[in-house]
């Protein structure tokens, strides 16, 4: 008999304190717009982040980088994002927003990404409407033994 795979983890475990982990400066720009992503918070089972946006041109609230698409965060999406539009997926899990803020010159996006099966997370980015290629970046696996499990999960 096959056994069922363990659900894809929507949310940081409620046990854990996290690691903070810096990848370095990880900034895309072009003469209108700038991107980061950063805050990377890493538990024994995803990592928790911020996907930082900004705007001298484009006005974020009226022209909306994420195509309206809130599923345009995932590695694979059901609807493809209209042409040109911020994506930012990762490769063999999905991305979870859990929540955003944002102005004409500003968007903020906080999310959730779980591990994948095996190896480490790998991002990428591009918005290529504002001329910002593809990239790749990635978060370690290993990072995630420094995670701090505070007590083990009750059974439900």
């Amino acid at each position: 008999m096959a056994g069922k795979a363990d659900p894809i983890p929507e949310f940081p475990p409620d046990n854990e304190l996290p690691a903070s982990l810096e990848l370095g400066p990880l900034a895309w720009r072009s003469l209108t717009v700038g991107v980061t992503v950063a805050g990377f918070q890493v538990y024994s089972t995803g990592v928790f982040f911020t996907l930082i946006t900004r705007s001298k041109g484009p006005n974020l609230q009226k022209e909306d980088p994420l195509g309206g698409q809130p599923n345009v965060l995932q590695a694979s999406c059901d609807a493809e994002p209209p042409a040109g539009s911020l994506r930012l997926g990762v490769r063999d899990t999905r991305i979870f927003p859990r929540g955003h803020g944002r102005s004409a010159h500003r968007l903020d996006l906080e999310a959730w990404t779980p591990f994948p099966p095996d190896g480490d997370l790998v991002f990428h980015l591009e918005w290529p409407a504002e001329g910002i290629g593809s990239s790749e970046f990635s978060v370690p696996r290993s990072a995630a033994a420094r995670a701090v499990v505070l007590w083990p999960v009750a059974a439900s």
